[in-house]
């Protein structure tokens, strides 16, 4: 009678090892500009109201002071700060314990949309909604 073949051999488990290394080094950097991105988005659920009442003044034909972060009081779980800007640009900072780090982020009026600039933080971080 023959014996069958029980497990794997050494070769065969360092090939699946390798394999899944391979892929953990393509998937992890792509994770965590996700993860930076979602956070970013956060931005703009955070300056919602205030892009709303912004559009709003400019749209009546006024004009827009600028604040500071401390006058705004908007911050959120990744959001440390937003600023305005005379004529209506929103500057963000982010938390620096955030995958985008301590950086920021420009939110300008287009006409009736806004729109988003990276300002410091890497381009590929700016959220998908509004690039």
């Amino acid at each position: 009678m023959k014996k069958m073949q029980q497990g794997f051999t050494l070769i065969e488990l360092m090939i699946v090892v390798a394999i899944i290394g391979i892929l953990a080094a393509v998937a992890l950097p792509q994770y965590q500009n996700y993860t930076a991105r979602a956070q970013a988005a956060e931005a703009l659920t955070v300056t919602g109201g205030l892009r709303s009442d912004i559009s709003e003044q400019l749209s009546l034909g006024n004009t827009v002071a600028a604040q500071d972060a401390a006058a705004t009081g908007l911050t959120g779980k990744y959001v440390d700060g937003v600023a305005v800007a005379a004529g209506g640009n929103i500057t963000v900072t982010f938390r620096a314990a955030s995958a985008v780090g301590a950086k920021t982020m420009t939110l300008t009026r287009n006409g009736t949309r806004w729109t988003c600039a990276a300002g410091t933080m890497d381009a590929k971080h700016v959220p998908s909604g509004c690039q």
